[in-house]
């Protein structure tokens, strides 16, 4: 079996932990290192409320923002139309606009995230999810005005030679990354205005003490906040015990090659791929074939797990055999890396972003159903929003409001 090893965390240089003095006053705490806590930070320091921190229990982008697979893709869990007119719509736009804007931030970022927006394709494994994604297109059309072209057989075959997809749709907004290196940069950016990410600082616990949150800091001490922000995802229901009936996590596994031949990476196209409903995902990254999913595969489906520091042997089984019979053209391939990470589903598919229920002056930005990149920056400009006046403007404010389940 290949090391169990984030292949990530070798591809950008972070800042080791720090043993940072706490600081004891905030407006905003933010708990929680990944991409909405990093999105969020940047947000509202922008927006002047500068007494702004973020705490994190071990380094930045540690957990799930730094183990996802760097694809950014325009959908959730489920298929936009699968959602109803109204539901899907607003979701879509929700969505696209947090695409369109991750995009432009990259490219105006200045520090390397690998970006490549070259689009994503959507493959089919079957003629029944080709007629799926037959319907998305035509619903993306309708209500984002965006042509999202249905490719036959022998045009997938054209671009993947050797496969055996039935059909598969074409995305133009779909992009990979780096996303060890986006959150890093994130953060980089943000404290060039000063130091405000406090690592290695678990949260055990949160209460309301006269007109300030009392957050407690595992062997460190207290920090009082006027607002804090749970940027947590699966991990939320530890401090929020109340969330854990609409907040299940569940483990996502992916698997990394040893350097391709460049005959069989020429073979592969430079962008975001996915089939089986984007339960299996895969896209090339300096030379390597990295490949998620087959979690469906395996007894559980790997639902209630909270520990990204195993892996799944049965599931790195069935990713090495779906990538066998998926690509036959990479053959007597070796894989280098394994890794998990933990995400968090919800009962109707979508996230919950803005007021915690029954707490005042505390939200959440999470629920992100393993598409986390394609809601943060969105999400985090809601809750700045919120944070600021009150309301916020963005599609998705009722849609995604925590207090309705």
């Amino acid at each position: 079996m290949a090391n169990h090893n984030n292949y990530w965390f070798g591809t950008c240089p972070t800042r080791s932990r720090v043993a940072s003095g706490l600081v004891r006053n905030a407006d905003v705490l933010i708990i929680g290192g990944g991409v909405a806590g990093m999105s969020l930070l940047y947000n509202l320091v922008n927006a002047g409320i500068t007494n702004t921190y973020l705490v994190e229990e071990n380094t930045v982008a540690s957990h799930a923002s730094g183990r996802s697979s760097g694809q950014l893709m325009l959908r959730g869990s489920k298929l936009f139309h699968e959602l109803g007119d109204d539901v899907g719509a607003e979701y879509l736009a929700f969505i696209g606009e947090n695409n369109r804007r991750f995009i432009k931030g990259l490219r105006a970022a200045g520090f390397d995230t690998d970006l490549r927006d070259t689009g994503g394709l959507r493959l089919a494994a079957t003629e029944d999810e080709l007629e799926k994604l037959n319907l998305e297109s035509k619903f993306i059309l309708e209500h984002r005005k965006l042509n999202c072209p249905i490719m036959s057989k022998a045009e997938i075959q054209g671009i993947l030679p050797q496969t055996g997809f039935a059909g598969g749709m074409f995305v133009p907004t779909e992009a990979t990354f780096n996303p060890y290196k986006v959150v890093n940069g994130l953060r980089e950016l943000v404290e060039k205005k000063g130091p405000r990410v406090l690592t290695d600082c678990q949260v055990t616990g949160v209460k309301q003490e006269d007109k300030s949150l009392a957050v407690s800091i595992r062997h460190k001490g207290v920090i009082r906040a006027k607002r804090v922000v749970y940027c947590l995802n699966a991990y939320t229901p530890e401090l929020l015990p109340e969330l854990a009936e609409v907040m299940t996590p569940y483990r996502g596994q992916m698997i990394a090659t040893e350097y391709l031949e460049d005959s069989v990476a020429q073979l592969l196209p430079q962008m975001s791929m996915t089939c089986n409903d984007c339960h299996e995902y895969f896209r090339l990254h300096n030379g390597r074939l990295l490949v998620g999913g087959m979690r469906h595969a395996v007894r559980g489906q790997q639902m209630g797990l909270i520990n990204d520091g195993e892996i799944s042997p049965g599931v790195f089984d069935k990713l090495r055999s779906f990538v066998a019979g998926a690509l036959p053209f990479v053959q007597n391939v070796k894989f280098s890396h394994t890794w998990s990470g933990i995400m968090c589903a919800t009962p109707d598919s979508l996230p919950l972003i803005g007021n915690v229920p029954g707490r005042e002056n505390e939200y959440i930005l999470g629920g992100f159903n393993g598409y986390g990149f394609g809601h943060a920056l969105h999400g985090s400009m809601i809750i700045k929003d919120l944070i600021k006046t009150g309301t916020s403007t963005h599609p998705g404010v009722q849609l995604f409001d925590p207090g309705r389940f």
